[in-house]
């Protein structure tokens, strides 16, 4: 579980961080470029709480 969070913080931040140059282009650019980057920060939040919190215990 910890190998998937963080690849998914490694994904996440490489979107977040490509996406930057694509918001100062006009119309089209600029909205892939923020749908981009919110599926980035939507990943790499989802990786940190993957490797930061605790699993539940199993019965």
């Amino acid at each position: 579980m910890r190998v998937k969070s963080l690849i998914a913080i490694a994904v996440g931040l490489v979107l977040f961080v490509g996406s930057h140059f694509m918001l100062g282009a006009h119309d089209v650019n600029s909205m892939l470029g923020s749908i981009i980057m919110g599926i980035g920060g939507a990943l790499a939040i989802g990786g940190l709480v993957g490797v930061l919190c605790k699993e539940p215990r199993k019965q």
